[in-house]
């Protein structure tokens, strides 16, 4: 049996970051050909919601301990919110988001949540991380 070690253990971490991050840029890569296609609306969420899992993808890699991650990390949430923002408002203005097995309802309720969850998720993680940074480097040592 094979013993896990730390050094496999990161390893194994830094594989599954990377293949995330590499799906991801193909579906970003799909969404812009589908924008230029003329599907603007598809394209876009494609290209904001697969854009914040590199972005993620990438502050995993960096490591939690990096100062960048919480920003990283913000700036791939608000990605999935602004994608979910979209498809939200775009309900809203009156176009049938129904599929063949999804209602209008459900993806309503879907991208309002997606909204809610990663839009202000990632502005409030996003404030707290730059707050956090303003903090001297002493005060995180004595608490």
């Amino acid at each position: 049996m094979r013993r896990h070690t730390e050094a496999h253990a990161k390893r194994k971490h830094r594989r599954k970051w990377l293949l995330i991050i590499l799906i991801s840029l193909v579906f970003v890569i799909l969404g812009a050909f589908i924008w230029l296609d003329g599907d603007t609306g598809t394209g876009l969420i494609a290209m904001l919601f697969f854009g914040g899992g590199v972005i993620v993808g990438v502050a995993e890699l960096a490591g939690s301990q990096s100062r960048i991650f919480g920003i990283l990390m913000s700036i791939g949430a608000l990605g999935l919110g602004a994608a979910s923002t979209y498809i939200f408002l775009t309900g809203l203005a009156g176009e049938d988001l129904s599929s063949s097995t999804r209602s209008h309802t459900t993806m309503m309720i879907a991208s309002g949540l997606g909204t809610l969850l990663f839009g202000l998720g990632g502005i409030a993680l996003l404030i707290s991380t730059i707050l956090g940074m303003m903090r001297p480097r002493d005060a995180e040592t004595d608490e």
